[in-house]
């Protein structure tokens, strides 16, 4: 859940940092040393490789472009994993979740045959 919530973070910083280079309409080498990073990388952050940058990069990144980054904090909701169901909150009780959860089905040894001793 936290890696998903930190890519979604890169990804939108990624994608505002992107905006505001392209509207300098300058090289990447321009572009480059204005942000105080390698033409290389900054190649890597317009083509959304965002797997090369941490979250405190990019907000570096960011101010160093101009923009000003803010935070919202709101309650977690997670999907639920039938399709069109409505959204629950993730501090569901572990005893509501169980319920919720299907119940695993038992599974049944297999016997093994019993060898003869081949009475003769």
């Amino acid at each position: 859940m936290a890696a998903s919530i930190n890519m979604r973070a890169r990804s939108d910083l990624t994608n505002a940092i992107r905006k505001v280079v392209e509207s300098w309409m300058v090289t990447q080498d321009v572009a480059a040393k204005q942000l105080g990073i390698s033409q290389p990388r900054l190649n890597d952050l317009l083509r959304g490789r965002i797997a090369k940058f941490s979250l405190d990069a990019l907000m570096k990144l960011a101010s160093r472009a101009g923009l000003t980054i803010k935070l919202s904090a709101m309650p977690l909701t997670v999907a639920s994993p039938e399709v069109g169901a409505p959204l629950f909150a993730v501090n569901k009780t572990a005893k509501q979740l169980r319920r919720a959860r299907p119940r695993r089905q038992r599974r049944i040894p297999i016997q093994k045959a019993k060898q003869g001793t081949g009475g003769k």
